[in-house]
């Protein structure tokens, strides 16, 4: 079973920079920048504004701000997200619902 040491619930709203060296999990609203030595989780109901960097990163919420994984970066889900991705190669998985209003020509998705 994996274990989880910090936790940010839903009914929170944290601002400020976190380190850590353990996983961290994000249910709720956090503005900063995190950086964790194992994994960072970000949950459907997660809203981040800032950069994440660890060696896993896993998103099913919001994020604005660029990901850094050092290992793999899971985008799962209704993942939302405005910034770079940067991943080692191979170390990108994509499991996404996209949809889009044909009228709006500023949705899109470049994998490129």
């Amino acid at each position: 079973m994996k274990m989880i040491s910090g936790y940010l619930g839903p009914d929170l709203k944290v601002e400020g920079d976190v380190e850590s060296k353990e996983s961290i999990r994000i249910d709720g609203e956090y503005k900063g920048n995190i950086n964790s030595q194992r994994e960072v989780t970000i949950g459907p109901s997660g809203d981040v504004e800032g950069e994440i960097h660890a060696p896993i990163i896993r998103v099913s919420g919001s994020v604005k701000g660029s990901l850094h994984a050092s290992r793999l970066l899971e985008l799962l889900g209704e993942a939302r997200v405005q910034g770079d991705l940067n991943t080692p190669p191979g170390g990108l998985s994509i499991c996404l619902l996209y949809t889009s209003d044909a009228a709006d020509e500023e949705d899109s998705v470049d994998l490129g």
